[in-house]
């Protein structure tokens, strides 16, 4: 049976109320900042995030994460975690995503073993379904990676979507050659982060374990250093190859990435069993449900178990928040629409001609996950 997140209980210096969200507990904390577990008036759980003040203090921070968010509102679909609400005025701003229950991909498979090949073939595919859902709507994910893969109760979703935007991800592992080149992000990019991610599912390691970071990043880089691809199933290794090929263009796109996980994991015939089996053997049972907030268990968590050889600091939190708002759960949040609530964050014009693009590679991002993602 999977373990639902622990969380930690609030600290004494914790708010109990940001926005119109009453505070729970804590989930974790990260280069973004401190990620609380928070409920609205209606008692729908959510993950919010209150994004770290020192991230904040280039010109352009909130006008590339105010981008970030208008662009993550119009994600729709099942596997992409949806964003809630936002404040980018705030002191500091936050964000509150939908909550997703259950052990990340990187916890499970540590705890429990590899997924056999047709398992990682249907993962494979809700995972390009959500980084589909994201480049439809013109953002990347830039951090895709075990952490960010939540096994829910409806199978599993992505997290943190765009956060990386703010901060270089902690952990190198699933970032792509030209990521770590210092090149703009691209759909392309995305692809390679989830044959690294799908290359530890099947195996239980990352590409190139047992390194030093700064090594790691040298074996990114060269395409001479092969990955290992040890452990994967044999006829996953030729797709897998290809999503994690040094050249961009070599990579294939989401459609055809599609097609062939379709092919692996037995037909579309198929992908409903896997499916099933797939939240089973992370659940349990069909059976497995979101909990409410006072089912949670709420007690100091345990330190964060790294993932095979990935020094990762995880995921995606924030800062403490400022001031108190008016009384929780007063009234129900309204839907975030950048049109008719509070403008999402300072300012929304570019701030100066030598500052990048607000979501680096949006435009390959909306041409990508069409055309094959190329750069």
């Amino acid at each position: 049976m999977a373990e639902e997140m622990v969380a930690e209980p609030l600290l004494p210096s914790d708010p109990e109320v940001v926005g119109r969200y009453r505070l729970d507990a804590r989930l974790g904390v990260g280069g973004a900042g401190r990620v609380y577990l928070a409920r609205s008036a209606a008692g729908e759980c959510v993950a919010l995030r209150v994004i770290n003040r020192d991230l904040l203090a280039r010109a352009d921070a909130r006008w590339r994460l105010a981008a970030e968010v208008r662009a993550l509102y119009r994600v729709t679909g099942p596997r992409a975690a949806r964003l809630d609400n936002a404040d980018l005025h705030g002191d500091p701003p936050w964000l509150a995503a939908e909550y997703v229950p259950g052990r990340t991909l990187g916890e499970h498979v540590l705890r429990e073993g590899p997924l056999d090949a047709p398992l990682t073939a249907a993962l494979g595919i809700m995972l390009a379904d959500a980084l589909g859902e994201l480049h439809d709507a013109g953002s990347l994910h830039r951090d895709l990676k075990p952490r960010n893969v939540i096994l829910g109760p409806d199978g599993p979703k992505t997290i943190d979507a765009g956060l990386a935007v703010l901060t270089e991800p902690f952990g190198p592992a699933y970032r792509a050659p030209e990521q770590v080149a210092g090149q703009a992000d691209t759909t392309a990019a995305d692809v390679y982060a989830l044959g690294a991610t799908l290359v530890y599912a099947a195996s239980g390691h990352i590409l190139y374990p047992d390194r030093a970071a700064s090594s790691l990043l040298k074996a990114i880089v060269d395409p001479y250093t092969p990955p290992n691809l040890s452990g994967v199933p044999e006829e996953l290794v030729r797709l897998l190859a290809a999503m994690i090929a040094a050249d961009p263009a070599a990579r294939p796109s989401l459609e055809e990435l599609r097609g062939r996980l379709v092919r692996l994991a037995g037909g579309q015939e198929a992908l409903d069993d896997l499916a099933r089996e797939l939240i089973e053997w992370a659940h349990g049972g069909p059976e497995a449900y979101q909990p409410g907030v006072d089912e949670l268990e709420i007690e100091p968590a345990a330190d964060d178990v790294d993932e095979a050889g990935a020094d990762e600091a995880d995921m995606d939190e924030v800062d403490v928040p400022g001031p108190d708002v008016e009384e929780a759960g007063s009234d129900e949040p309204a839907p975030f629409d950048p049109e008719t609530t509070r403008p999402i964050g300072p300012p929304l014009d570019r701030p100066g001609r030598l500052d990048g693009p607000a979501v680096p590679g949006a435009a390959a991002a909306g041409r990508g996950s069409r055309r094959g993602g190329q750069p």
